[in-house]
């Protein structure tokens, strides 16, 4: 895209530049367009707005008020620390001046969601020019320092990583020490490849059923805070600090989302939830529950079960030596038909032969087996192409073993 229509795209053209400027700003200052407060400390003074919601509010088909019910074992399993507090917590989201975390870019608005006397506040620290960048940052300091953990989207890579630059670009030493649950990484878990992508928004709509309307988009952000700043108007920084707040409310949502999914595990009839699940739980090395998990999604749907899932229920079922469920489940799968599931036919048979062989000496049977499988994947050119090498090895050591 050149120039002249990047320009055209956000209003920008320089032919109409004299005409944009003429629109008087009065009725539309972030005062008047959002009510909130100018605080005032040390190094000067900045905008902030402040919301506060019951518990009983509901937002994503969840109430604020179900953080509490997210116990010790759901926590484990989404961050690997059981000991978290929710009301130490802190749900954070920046809108920032560019999309990378760069020592040029600043967070021209933090949003901060937090439970407190019985509500969940939700506060939004605005920056209404550069120069107040030092008083955000020192107000912003003891909320993050005062906190156990922190849920972000993304955040590992960018919030929380701009907002230490920012620290230290202003000289302030900020003695934080944050338990970061960042939900991106786990939303990529259960549903990468499921949805368009695993932006917020889309998980916001697809998974807690919340739809948007007159949202700004996140790229365009920037550009927009560009043009207040030049024009004093904050009819759309009135959207950017909607989108922030609403952005939190999903986080919050989203985590009492995946806590019930964590409790709910036994009960769930969603292959995708115990895949992702099962990941998690790996992550921590709790292989009993991914094991419970891998179980329990191959009953649900045994003809959708993938090389991966297959290869690590047979990785737990070997190391704990439970042979007794690992041959079953080979001979299902190397008896399945049908191109798209080669790869899971494949490594089973490869497996039941390697049992046949190294645990059972059981030579012959393997040798059969590797054989008919020979045939099957010679007869499937595309197939065949990636697997006979490693068949035919396979086939030739059997056959001086039976010798």
């Amino acid at each position: 895209m050149d120039l002249k229509k990047l320009l055209d795209k956000y209003h920008l053209n320089p032919q109409k530049e004299d005409a944009f400027f003429e629109e008087p700003v009065q009725g539309r200052e972030i005062n008047v367009l959002v009510p909130g407060t100018e605080v005032s400390n040390e190094y000067g003074s900045f905008y902030m707005v402040e919301n506060k919601y019951p518990l009983t509010y509901l937002y994503g088909g969840v109430r604020l008020g179900d953080l509490f019910d997210i116990d010790e074992a759901s926590f484990d399993c989404l961050c690997g620390n059981m000991g978290l507090d929710v009301q130490k917590m802190i749900f954070l989201d920046t809108e920032t001046t560019g999309l990378s975390s760069g020592t040029g870019t600043v967070a021209f608005l933090t949003g901060i969601g937090f439970i407190k006397d019985e509500c969940f506040i939700l506060r939004q620290y605005f920056m209404r020019d550069y120069h107040e960048e030092a008083p955000l940052l020192d107000a912003l300091r003891p909320v993050l320092e005062n906190a156990q953990s922190v849920v972000t989207y993304n955040g590992k890579s960018f919030d929380i990583p701009l907002l230490s630059t920012r620290f230290t670009a202003n000289r302030f030493r900020p003695k934080m020490s944050l338990e970061h649950l960042d939900l991106l990484h786990i939303s990529r878990l259960f549903w990468k490849g499921t949805y368009e992508n695993c932006r917020l928004g889309t998980i916001e709509k697809e998974v807690l059923g919340e739809i948007r309307t007159d949202d700004i988009p996140g790229e365009q952000i920037p550009l927009e805070y560009f043009r207040y700043l030049d024009t004093r108007d904050a009819s759309v920084m009135k959207k950017v600090l909607e989108h922030n707040l609403r952005d939190i409310l999903t986080l919050s949502a989203l985590l009492v989302h995946f806590s019930k999914m964590v409790q709910n595990r036994s009960d769930t009839e969603k292959t995708n939830e115990l895949h992702g699940l099962s990941k998690l739980y790996e992550k921590r090395e709790d292989y009993r529950n991914v094991l419970e998990c891998l179980e329990r999604r191959i009953r649900l749907n045994p003809d959708d079960c993938d090389i991966d899932v297959l290869r690590r229920i047979s990785v737990i079922y070997k190391r704990s030596g439970s042979y007794d469920k690992a041959v079953p489940l080979w001979r299902y799968y190397s008896d399945i038909e049908g191109g798209a599931t080669m790869g899971v036919k494949v490594y089973a048979t490869v497996e039941l032969a390697k049992y046949l062989e190294h645990k059972k000496r059981d030579y012959q049977s393997a040798l059969a087996i590797v054989n008919q499988l020979n045939g099957y994947a010679a007869s499937n050119r595309f197939f065949g192409r990636t697997y006979l090498p490693e068949l035919e090895k396979r086939k030739s050591r059997l056959q001086r073993l039976v010798k």
